[in-house]
């Protein structure tokens, strides 16, 4: 079977991948993009 991770954002769309290629690390609280 796939994982589905699923956005706290109900706009966005469920994202489905392999077990293989994913790892859990933490959890992400903060998102600094720079845009210049």
């Amino acid at each position: 079977g796939r994982i589905r991770l699923q956005p706290a954002n109900s706009q966005m769309q469920p994202v489905y991948v392999e077990p293989d290629n994913v790892e859990i690390q933490g959890r992400v609280i903060a998102v600094i993009r720079q845009l210049a």
